[in-house]
């Protein structure tokens, strides 16, 4: 069975570094609907913006 667990894709996704942090951290999640770990002959991720 694919992981299901929701994970941060900021440093893929989130653009560059905002000091302020109004940008960036936690803007975009990540579900993983394939895996090698779950015996599928890819990993594929579903990407979104939180």
């Amino acid at each position: 069975m694919p992981n299901e667990m929701l994970e941060t894709m900021d440093l893929a996704y989130g653009g560059p570094y905002d000091p302020t942090d109004k940008t960036g951290l936690k803007s975009f999640y990540c579900k993983q609907t394939k895996g090698i770990e779950s015996g599928d002959g890819y990993g594929e991720f579903v990407v979104t913006k939180a």
